[in-house]
């Protein structure tokens, strides 16, 4: 039996990035045949297609600096354009600082909603802060943004996103996620349009050509062949002997592990597992992620040239319920490289709260394209529409959601598993936290911080 000091489970961002920054003797172990987990393009007839919509968002100096030194001169930095639409228009985002344009009924109810939660605020802060804390995402939309932006915006939305009544969903995952503007902030997007855009990713990077993959192939290019194992998965994990058996029949001893597999499904793989543990590997819920890739041939103006697709814009969030989607995303708005010449590289993210059929996916689509927003003249002009779907898009914040990972992580790292990154730590980030969770996985020795 082959002993490796340090295994690698997973060769996304996470393991890949541990990777570059380990020392001693390690294995990386990547299930598909492709190294990138999620963070991989797809080429069809002349188009590029991201998993969906895979921006760079830097916030960190050491992540910006790994994707400089990565990407060198094939780099691009974008300021954001996103949008909403509903009431059949288009709407800055984030809908709550941007209700001008919008009917006066929903503004009014929106602004009337806000301006009551401000006083129920200032009124608990006098009184010493007697309120409990918001017990679900309902309550704390609610709370902070009123019942106007909670109805028209925030509920359906994240009804649409997650797949399951806000109240099952706990607030730990927007404090950073969902923009909480000032109310004189939100008065002026409701009398004017915007001056600024709002949020934590206001601008990204992204490679100018070859697509988010671009990136793994540089990681991967600074890593030894003969360390890396793809098309292999892990089948059994015996965590008291510290072995790991492969699909193919291998079997490794080692010292540590870092795993960005799915956190449920490493328990999965190992057996005799105490009954405190073992009981949330089956609480552990997450969406999947169906979506549909797009090919557009675009419609010319009077001199000859291509529209863009909504108006440039990145991509667009749908809260109503008619839609069967929730976000419709232009990639090559951003990258125009991710599209031939006069066309546009699109994806379509599907809700988890339908059940609706391909046809009629693909039926609402061509409305909307050609007869909400005439992006489209006729559905000939589109030239590539492929469905695809991912096991794992977000974890889901209920109520075992916290207990699970306070009981389940320091378990494993106890026993020299550090699990992390996006599923590996079962949370909600980015592309670069998934960077900077490799580096400190790499950083750590097994056994604690």
């Amino acid at each position: 039996m082959r002993q490796v000091e340090t295994i690698i489970l997973g060769g996304g961002l996470t393991g890949l990035s541990a990777a570059l920054h380990l020392e001693g003797d390690w294995l990386l172990v990547e299930r598909e045949s492709r190294l990138g987990g999620l963070t991989r393009t797809d080429e069809r007839d002349g188009f590029l297609f991201d998993h969906t919509g895979h921006w760079l968002h830097l916030r960190f100096e050491h992540t910006r600096a790994l994707v400089e030194e990565l990407l060198g001169d094939n780099l691009l930095e974008v300021e954001r354009r996103s949008a909403i639409y509903s009431f059949g228009r288009t709407s800055p985002y984030p809908f709550q600082a941007n209700l001008f344009g919008l009917p006066p009924e929903v503004v009014r109810e929106c602004l009337m909603g806000l301006i009551e939660a401000k006083m129920a605020e200032a009124v608990d802060e006098a009184r010493g802060g007697l309120r409990p804390s918001p017990a679900n995402f309902q309550e704390y939309v609610e709370r902070h943004f009123g019942d106007g932006i909670a109805k028209h915006f925030m509920l359906p939305y994240n009804t649409k996103l997650w797949g399951c009544k806000p109240t099952e969903i706990t607030a730990d995952w927007c404090s950073r996620f969902v923009p909480r503007p000032s109310l004189a902030r939100v008065v002026e997007g409701a009398l004017s349009p915007p001056q600024s855009e709002l949020g934590y990713n206001t601008r990204f990077v992204y490679p100018a050509t070859g697509g988010i993959e671009t990136l793994v192939r540089r990681m991967a290019e600074r890593l030894p062949e003969e360390r890396i194992l793809t098309g292999v998965a892990l089948r059994e994990l015996d965590w008291r002997h510290r072995r790991v058996t492969l699909s193919d029949g291998t079997v490794l001893g080692y010292r540590r592990i870092i795993s960005s597999i799915p956190l449920s499904l490493l328990l999965a793989s190992m057996r005799d597992l105490p009954a405190e543990i073992d009981i949330w590997t089956d609480r552990l819920r997450c969406t999947s992620l169906k979506y549909l890739n797009l090919g557009l041939d675009l419609p010319r103006d009077e001199t000859r040239a291509p529209r863009l697709p909504f108006d440039g814009v990145h991509w667009l969030y749908f809260p109503e319920e008619r839609f069967p989607f929730y976000r419709i995303g232009c990639a090559s708005n951003a990258v125009a490289s991710l599209a031939p010449p006069g066309a546009a590289s699109c994806y379509v993210e599907l809700s988890n709260a339908h059940d609706v059929s391909e046809v009629d996916v693909l039926e609402s689509v061509s409305r909307f394209l050609i007869d909400e927003t005439r992006t489209l003249e006729s559905r000939k002009q589109i030239v590539v529409a492929e469905f695809r779907r991912l096991s794992h898009g977000y974890v889901i914040f209920d109520e075992h959601y916290d207990p699970a990972r306070a009981a389940v992580l320091p378990f494993l790292l106890h026993n020299g598993v550090c699990s992390t990154g996006r599923f590996g730590a079962w949370v909600y980030s980015s592309m670069e936290d998934a960077l900077d969770d490799g580096i400190r996985a790499a950083r750590k020795d097994g056994k604690g911080e």
